[in-house]
């Protein structure tokens, strides 16, 4: 189902039908429009929603945090890695 070319007025039904008989292609679709909505900034601004940023973890918090234990059973374990073949890594330059 198009969606390009339908009038404002139909719309709406065209949507529901696409819901309805396409759901996996209405949630992507609805993800999608989700997604570029908050790209707005005069959404944003109107939600309050400053948009993603990067926040470092001050220093103190993050030893803190090393120091209860958090990555013990990561540095139990040890490491784990699937290698690569040769030739695929090769391949991928």
């Amino acid at each position: 189902m198009e969606l390009d070319g339908v009038p404002d007025d139909e719309l709406r039904p065209a949507l529901r039908r696409m819901a309805g008989e396409r759901a996996a292609t209405f949630a992507v679709l609805s993800c999608v429009l989700a997604g570029a909505y908050l790209l707005v900034p005069e959404i944003r601004r109107g939600i309050g929603y400053p948009g993603q940023a990067a926040r470092t973890a001050p220093f103190d918090q993050a030893a803190g945090e090393i120091m209860d234990g958090v990555l013990d059973p990561v540095l139990e374990r040890g490491p784990i890695h699937r290698a690569v073949p040769r030739q695929a890594a090769a391949d991928a330059t």
